[in-house]
């Protein structure tokens, strides 16, 4: 193995190979730890896990609807325009002044906002976690459970407003096509959601649990900047706007008008634990289908990465010449690798998640009183790992998808299929909660979410193929007529 890694030239490896190289190591490491996570997890009690997953599902509904799938849209391409169509690698003082005094807007707006929202959310703690989960909420109180609750809820929300402005910054980063320090975002976030199970939790509880998860956060917000600062960002709202730089108010509603819609855009995954959040019993049901969609999104996890390299390559491709030969030969070439690796994928998932759990249940030491040390919890994840496989297929196309449509700066057609697959997921997670088949709230959610990314990404790819079949006739009929 050793004289393996020794003839492997990485120096040989340049441009968009190298960034994959080093984004899929990273992604491994980062899921290698969340093992780690999930088993320091798997020792809590059942309420105290239900506790903790409930809790921070306004803080990551907030990342998801504001921030994941948004940002990126909204700023990227802006970022490319400003530069000319090039990636900004070797950028000229001029648009690079430019391109900072854009980001720096962007992180001022949107981070404003999102911390209105949260100090709105730490105010209303109780009322909606009274609201979101009634009999959870019941049970926090009779076990005197609710202040400790609350505050789990409130620093949770803390969040939101770093994570934020680590994502501008990642978009800056992207750009750049500097993964180094982009690539260990995951694998920071999870040594401090380590250290608040492993450590904090045994000294301030659950409250100490949160407490990491925001070191995390903290960590890599410092770490994104100092490479941010190094690749030549600086944080500026630039002076005499209207002479200098006129051109950004219309960036600004440009990147405005290219959020606004993809608020639309929710992921499937965050769907199902929304719904298992709101229809939990406090019996294990938020935890067991957190793990399951932990462990079954591990390759999901691996393409999001790879995507992050393709994104730039794709918006700069249209920029320059459009929809040509070249950017569907590349369109076609992601997928086709990413079915083929996705098959393996759901194969090893459903295969390998009962090692992996076993492994879970061994670093984790875990009692019989705890959440893992039930057998019926244990078996439970295990059956909705092997079922939710088979959106891995769908979710890695999906996620090729959207960046076709990322780089088009197209809203359009992935919020209609988004939404379209989350409305039928909605209806039949709750027809599977009907007493006509009484299925528990796990797994009427697992099986919505299935059913949810294979219908959004059926329409998507639906979309695109036709375009591409308009693209192809359209270039016969302008051979034909030279």
């Amino acid at each position: 193995m050793i004289k393996y890694f020794k003839k492997l030239n990485l120096k040989k490896l340049t441009g968009n190979k190298l960034s994959i190289l080093i984004l899929v190591f990273w992604a491994l490491a980062s899921r290698g730890l969340g093992i780690i996570r999930e088993s320091l997890t798997g020792r809590l009690l059942t309420i105290n896990a239900e506790m903790f997953g409930a809790a921070s599902s306004l803080n990551e509904t907030i990342v998801t609807i504001f921030v994941l799938g948004t940002v990126g849209v909204a700023a990227l391409p802006q970022i490319i325009k400003l530069e000319g169509g090039k990636n900004i690698e070797n950028s000229s003082s001029i648009s690079a002044e430019k391109t900072n005094i854009y980001i720096s807007w962007i992180i001022l707006i949107l981070s404003g906002f999102i911390t209105f929202l949260c100090f709105f959310g730490i105010i209303f703690s109780k009322e909606f976690l009274q609201f979101f989960n009634p009999d959870l909420f019941k049970k926090t109180v009779s076990l005197n459970l609710a202040r400790e609750y609350i505050l789990l809820n409130q620093i949770f929300l803390i969040a939101p407003v770093i994570f934020t402005v680590k994502t501008v910054l990642g978009v800056f980063l992207n750009a750049k096509k500097s993964f180094k320090v982009y690539s260990i975002d995951g694998v920071i976030s999870n040594l401090g959601s380590i250290l608040g199970l492993s450590i904090l939790y045994w000294v301030f509880g659950l409250v100490g649990a949160a407490i990491g998860l925001i070191i995390g956060f903290l960590a890599s917000l410092i770490l994104f900047y100092w490479d941010a600062r190094k690749l030549g960002f600086n944080f500026t709202l630039g002076k005499d706007l209207i002479t200098n730089f006129p051109e950004l108010k219309g960036l600004l509603i440009r990147s405005f008008f290219l959020f606004l819609p993809r608020l639309l855009l929710f992921s499937s995954a965050r769907m199902a634990e929304l719904l298992v959040s709101a229809n939990s019993k406090g019996d294990g049901e938020i935890s067991i289908l957190r793990m399951a969609l932990n462990i079954q999104g591990v390759f999901y996890g691996l393409m999001v990465a790879v995507g992050a390299v393709l994104l730039p390559d794709l918006a700069s491709n249209l920029v320059k010449t459009g929809r040509d030969k070249m950017f569907w030969a590349k369109i076609i070439k992601y997928c086709k690798n990413t079915v083929y690796m996705s098959i393996g994928a759901s194969l090893l998932t459903i295969f390998g998640s009962p090692v992996i759990l076993y492994l879970i249940k061994i670093l984790a030491f875990v009692k019989k009183d705890s959440f893992l040390g039930s057998e019926s919890n244990f078996w439970q994840i295990i059956f909705l790992i092997s079922f939710g496989s088979i959106a891995i297929i769908f979710q890695s196309l999906q996620e090729i998808f959207n960046r076709y449509y990322i780089s088009q700066e197209n809203n359009k057609h992935p919020i209609f299929a988004t939404t379209v697959g989350n409305i039928f997921g909605i209806l039949f997670t709750y027809l599977f909660l009907t007493k006509y088949f009484n299925l528990r709230a796990d797994t009427a959610a697992m099986l919505g979410f299935v059913i949810n990314t294979i219908i959004g990404t059926l329409m998507m790819g639906f979309w695109i193929f036709k375009d591409y079949k308009n693209d192809q006739k359209n270039s016969l009929d302008l051979r034909i007529d030279k």
